[in-house]
């Protein structure tokens, strides 16, 4: 059985100059997925017309207008995003019977106005949204006008980046390089589009790509006002590190370092689009009688009805470190306290074990918790006795799951916890971090409430 996750970023009050729309803070969610290990694929942006084949990373890949985005592995299948048009044909290709999951509803929001506010960015719930800002910012920037920002948006952005690299910085490194000539046109001067089941005409301006994605998607897309589209018209030359794109028509040629700026985002649509949903595919197989699998897919099991995120990372080895390398990737919000220690605690004389959970920046005191469970034997387990007893965890790696464990170990956590919106935690594995609602947590687990952290001296 493949897991699904399911997310929903809503952009009602995403940021916005006029520099800025819902389809290109799309792609850049989408590239920002992409680079990530939990979706491995290689992805090439791209129009015009040219009827051949180039070489992306050793995978053939034709250069039309009818396939302007191909994909190596389909993990992210968005039921909205337009500029996605290249999932939808790999899906297409897909035995759905050997992918029961894989869903492509089409659910569209009509927004009628392009002017929105920068100040409520950080009241978006998960970090995606952030992380996709700043790569907007580095990427997508590179196509765009000058970036001019207030001081409300540049306080809000400067909480984005990296505080080694700065904001300014950033912008006028990012200004200073070669741009693309932009071509706008209003958006009913556009070819005939099948919006609210029917066909419009819209002009003479044909964008083949545009059409393609469409199409594909059946878009029932209720677009009354619609604002306006911005469209780069680029095709990649020399395909290889380093990437030669020559804008077709009156557009400008750069060379991007593809090692270091990721996928080219040669094309940008404006949209009235509002919401877009994603499901994520995990990579392990699981049934629901995989009592006996591994840890790492019983957790997946465990989680599968949960909203959450997980992240691919280094391996390390304290709650510091790990909020560190978190925020190093992307989730910002993360800190030592949000993240749980996992404890597992042998209760002696061959009464089991219970795996104690508290925030990382506290520590447990085994005084209170000999007097809660009436145990005067209580002492931390062995890493021998972790390794057996989680079924191959190491200590620093245990997931707050103690029903996961041989025996159904029971887990208790502290109160402190529970004041927290957010939790975050490794995944039987140090390489792999989780992040999800404390509430989910709790109803997935159903922990014992007890008082027994203290503050680290």
């Amino acid at each position: 059985m493949s897991l699904t996750k399911n997310f929903t970023l809503r952009f009602s009050d995403i940021a916005s100059t006029r520099h800025i729309s819902f389809q290109t803070v799309a792609n850049v969610i989408d590239s920002t997925l992409q680079s990530s290990d939990l979706v491995p694929s290689y992805r090439w942006h791209g129009g015009g017309l040219t009827p051949d084949t180039c070489t992306w990373r050793g995978t053939e890949m034709s250069r039309t207008s009818a396939s302007f985005c191909v994909s190596q592995s389909i993990k992210i299948l968005p039921s909205t995003s337009p500029n996605l048009a290249h999932r939808l044909m790999e899906l297409s290709k897909t035995d759905q019977t050997t992918h029961p999951s894989l869903k492509s509803t089409v659910s569209l929001r009509s927004f009628g106005s392009s002017s929105l506010n920068w100040d409520s960015i950080l009241s978006f719930e998960g970090d995606v949204l952030a992380k996709a800002v700043r790569t907007w910012v580095r990427v997508c920037g590179v196509t765009l006008k000058p970036l001019e920002f207030s001081s409300g948006e540049k306080e809000v952005l400067e909480s984005l980046i990296d505080p080694l690299e700065g904001l300014d910085d950033l912008i006028n490194r990012v200004n200073s390089m070669p741009r693309v000539i932009e071509h706008e046109t209003d958006i009913r001067s556009r070819a005939r589009l099948r919006i609210n089941g029917q066909h419009t005409n819209f002009g003479n301006h044909v964008d083949h790509a545009q059409l393609l994605e469409m199409s594909l998607l059946g878009c029932e897309a209720k677009n009354e006002r619609p604002t306006f589209a911005k469209i780069n018209y680029m095709m990649p030359g020399n395909i290889g590190d380093d990437v030669e794109v020559v804008g077709s028509g009156n557009g400008e040629g750069r060379v991007v370092d593809v090692r270091k700026e990721g996928a080219v985002l040669c094309r940008t649509v404006f949209s009235d689009i509002e919401e877009f949903n994603y499901s994520l595919l995990t990579d392990t197989p699981v049934s629901e009688d995989d009592n006996n699998g591994s840890v790492s897919s019983r957790l997946m099991l465990k989680l599968k009805n949960a909203d959450f995120e997980t992240l691919k990372h280094e391996e390390t080895k304290s709650s510091e470190e790990s909020a560190k390398v978190r925020q190093k990737l992307g989730w910002f919000n993360c800190s030592s306290k949000l993240g749980l220690k996992s404890m597992l605690l042998n209760l002696g004389k061959g009464r089991g074990y219970v795996l104690a959970v508290l925030e990382g920046d506290k520590k447990i005191d085994l005084k209170k918790l000999r007097r809660i469970l009436e145990n005067g034997k209580i002492k931390f387990a062995s890493e021998g006795d972790v390794n057996e007893v989680t079924g191959g965890c190491e200590i620093g790696g245990v997931p707050p799951f103690g029903s996961l464990f041989n025996g159904e170990v029971k887990t208790l956590v502290d109160e402190g916890v529970l004041k927290n919106e957010f939790c975050y935690f490794n995944a039987a594995d140090k390489t792999v971090s989780v992040k999800m609602r404390v509430k989910e947590w709790v109803e997935a687990e159903k922990p014992e409430v007890h008082d027994f952290a203290q503050a680290q001296v």
